[in-house]
């Protein structure tokens, strides 16, 4: 997650010296931080259907040892 972190970090560098840069480099910047956006949503969705299945094993495990 460190490197997703420096990536943000970067990006936001890099945005706020934005003015006098080509439109190519402006728009190869939107890329990469929409990518990234899209990396942490899958990122967080993973995390939020791991929880789900702990939850579903933990109460598996309680109703058997009833």
């Amino acid at each position: 997650m460190a490197a997703e972190g420096e990536a943000t970090d970067e990006i936001a560098l890099e945005a706020g010296d934005a003015r006098g840069r080509p439109i190519q480099d402006l728009e190869d910047l939107l890329d990469v931080a929409q990518q990234l956006e899209a990396r942490l949503r899958r990122r967080d969705a993973a995390a939020v259907a791991q929880q789900q299945l702990a939850r579903v094993v933990r109460l598996e495990v309680a109703h058997r040892h009833r």
